[in-house]
């Protein structure tokens, strides 16, 4: 199946289907990636081509956005209202901009790299503790924490009424009895007393306008036991149509963690193409900066 979706992607873009000839996948990420295009396939009723389609929409409004950033050194956009109705309450385009996002974490070099730090984290936590996914989007982090067994609880908010529904659609394709809820909410109207042992947020904090607001509400919901804390992935310099606020260097996230009252334990960046971080930023080229971050 994944050799038909790339023959599929060739035959519609000839340069983005040469950059992926050249992909060279593990064989646990082979198995991993055929299973996300068949759960779309079976379950979903949504055919190879209609995913190559809903993957090139993807790109190519991510290229049409870094085109926009590279002239103007700015994104297009910088308030919520501004996306909100064209993005996350636009179904059709919702569903499509999923499905696209969730292949390219197979196939992006800084998506694969962001997936993988997730993976070795839950390999180093306890068992049966709690856990918060802030903006589950397509479901994929979420499902690898339920995967991992280590959470007798697993909390999922976002805005997005079909990322609440596409996340809960491919968690119980794969895991039919488990404690699992999605809130469609705003994250900062989220009234709870619960504190939870590992909170993720994996490209968030770019698509709101206060993201320092998300992380004190984070750091308040967090218990700090366990060996969890709260894991981010966050990008910079790396446009989009929903994202919102500029990072433009690891500086100006480690200032705003710090702002927050949290301290960072562990970070990885991870750039497109396998650029240096030096070139990257002078060129701004799009950065992919994950951490793990703890109360002080």
């Amino acid at each position: 199946m994944i050799q038909g979706f790339l023959e599929l992607v060739a035959q519609k873009d000839v340069v983005h289907g040469k950059y992926l000839s050249a992909l060279n996948l593990q064989e646990e990420d082979q198995k991993e990636f055929a299973k996300l295009l068949e759960f779309y396939q079976e379950r979903m009723q949504i055919s190879l081509q209609e995913q190559v389609e809903c993957y090139l929409m993807f790109l190519h409004k991510n290229l049409e956005e870094t085109k926009f950033f590279l002239e103007n050194h700015r994104y297009r956009y910088s308030t919520f209202d501004e996306v909100k109705n064209q993005v996350y309450f636009n179904e059709e385009y919702m569903q499509k901009y999923m499905i696209g996002l969730a292949i390219s974490s197979y196939i992006w070099s800084t998506h694969i790299g962001a997936r993988k730090e997730f993976a070795k984290y839950l390999s180093t936590i306890e068992s049966n503790l709690k856990y918060l996914e802030v903006g589950v989007g397509h479901g994929e982090y979420f499902l690898q924490a339920i995967k991992s067994g280590c959470f007798a609880k697993c909390i999922g908010v976002d805005i997005s009424p079909t990322s609440c529904k596409m996340s809960e659609e491919i968690i119980h394709h794969y895991q039919e009895s488990c404690n699992a809820d999605f809130l469609c909410k705003d994250f900062l109207m989220f009234d709870t007393q619960e504190k939870y042992d590992v909170i993720v947020m994996g490209e968030v904090l770019e698509h709101v306008e206060k993201p320092l607001e998300f992380l004190k509400k984070a750091k308040g919901l967090l218990s700090g036991g366990g060996g969890g804390g709260i894991f981010v992935t966050i990008p910079i310099n790396a446009p989009d149509v929903d994202h919102i606020y500029l990072f433009s260097n690891p500086q100006e996230v480690y200032a705003m963690v710090e702002e927050a009252g949290l301290k960072i334990a562990q970070e990885a960046c991870f750039v497109a193409n396998n650029y240096s971080l030096e070139k990257a930023l002078k060129r701004k080229y799009p950065i992919l900066l994950t951490a793990l971050l703890c109360k002080k």
